[in-house]
Parts: C-alpha cells; structure tokens; sequence
C-alpha cells in the first residue's frame, strides 16, 4: 500500500514505445532549444556525457566526449 499518484497511470496504460517516443521528442526539443541559444552540438554533447557521467554517448555522426580527457572525438 503505496500512495497513488497520477503519473502512475502511465505505467499502467500507455505502452512502453508511446513513452519513450514522448521522451525522445522532449530529448529532440531541448536540443534545438539549447541550439537556438547558440551552444554548439558539441557543447551539447559535453555536458550529456559529463550530466551522465558516460563517454560512450555519441551523437548522430558517431562523435563523442571524451569525459576523462576533456576531448572531443570526431568519428
């Protein structure tokens, strides 16, 4: 017996591919947001990595960020 929530309704009802489409299209928004304010898509994938603490994220074209060196890898 936990509390309920409203946002539990979405585990229970939509399916898993309905909610991870919705992530991707906020993911997607915020990108071009984060353009549209002038970071470069660089600038965007250093702070993902280091937000994840991860340097296997890449982006489209197979770059990533290096969170141990600092460096950006051109694939």
């Amino acid at each position: 017996m936990k509390e309920w929530h409203p946002k539990d309704c979405d585990d229970c009802f939509v399916p898993r591919g309905l909610s991870v489409q919705k992530e991707s299209r906020k993911l997607n928004k915020t990108v071009s947001t984060l353009k549209a304010m002038g970071m470069t898509e660089h600038q965007i994938l250093k702070t993902i990595a280091k937000g994840f603490d991860d340097s296997e994220i890449k982006d489209d074209a197979g770059n990533s960020y290096d969170s141990i060196t600092g460096e950006y890898i051109t694939a």
